[in-house]
């Protein structure tokens, strides 16, 4: 992708329904200058990713750890990467989730409405 240009999402890149999700979550990044905790808003959720806004640059590709609340008072750390980007809005894909992560994710979604996607079909 040219410098510059939005790192935005393809048919290809989408794979799961987004539902409305709205916290704030903090993002742990490890980079050369040692390690850095950021702050996010979610947006949205999938089962392979989160939505958010993040106020700091985030890098393409790059592999970072969110701690995110759930109902119920749990906080789970979820493995992730930078997958698209467009200003402070950037999609964090999931990459190795447990069971049990997985499925406080499902309940969190559980009896929401999907939203609107050009990418994928109706549910």
């Amino acid at each position: 992708m040219p410098p510059g240009q939005p790192n935005l999402p393809t048919d290809s890149t989408r794979i799961a329904h987004r539902y409305p999700f709205e916290t704030r979550f903090k993002i742990r990044l490890l980079r050369d200058s040692g390690e850095q905790i950021v702050g996010g808003w979610a947006r949205d959720i999938s089962e392979s990713g989160i939505g958010a806004f993040v106020a700091e640059e985030l890098i393409p590709e790059e592999q970072v750890e969110l701690e995110v609340p759930f109902p119920g008072g749990v906080m789970l750390k979820l493995p992730a990467r930078v997958s698209r980007n467009l200003g402070t809005q950037y999609g964090l894909m999931f990459t190795g989730l447990s069971l049990e992560q997985r499925r406080h994710i499902q309940a969190a979604i559980d009896g929401k409405t999907p939203l609107p996607s050009p990418f994928l079909p109706k549910p």
